[in-house]
């Protein structure tokens, strides 16, 4: 009866854990996207003075911004189902994400004959899928 008790209170307090840590992840990666998306001169100048470099770089700098939100739901997430003990769906979900990133990436370089924004296009796509069928999952278990 004891532990039947505790665990149940386990589980709580990792649900709590759980949600606080998605509402501290948005807080903190809204912050950064915010940064991304009002100053990205004066970051991408921090690291280069060429201005030509920084021109070209703005724009992905914001699309980092975008991309870090489904990204990170993505992590917590996955590492919960970890800490849950189910480690093969990480194995199934990374595999068939690495598939999904391979033939997308093709799809848009070599069809569409698309640039760099192809690989930031395909990793918002891979990480918007796995993160909500993960949070999904997590919600499940």
């Amino acid at each position: 009866m004891y532990w039947r008790r505790n665990k149940r209170r386990g589980r709580k307090e990792a649900e709590k854990s759980f949600r606080t840590c998605i509402f501290l992840n948005l807080v903190i990666v809204g912050i950064a996207a915010i940064v991304f998306i009002l100053c990205p001169e004066y970051l991408l100048g921090i690291f280069s003075n060429d201005q030509e470099i920084i021109t070209q770089g703005v724009p992905y700098l914001i699309f980092l911004g975008v991309i870090m939100f489904p990204q990170s739901i993505n992590v917590i997430c996955g590492n919960g189902i970890k800490a849950k003990g189910d480690t093969k769906w990480m194995l199934v979900s990374q595999t068939i994400g690495s598939i999904l990133i391979i033939f997308i990436s093709w799809l848009l370089i070599k069809g569409f004959q698309m640039d760099m924004r192809a690989i930031y296009i395909t990793l918002f796509i891979d990480e918007s899928i796995r993160g909500l069928i993960n949070y999904w999952h997590y919600r499940k278990m």
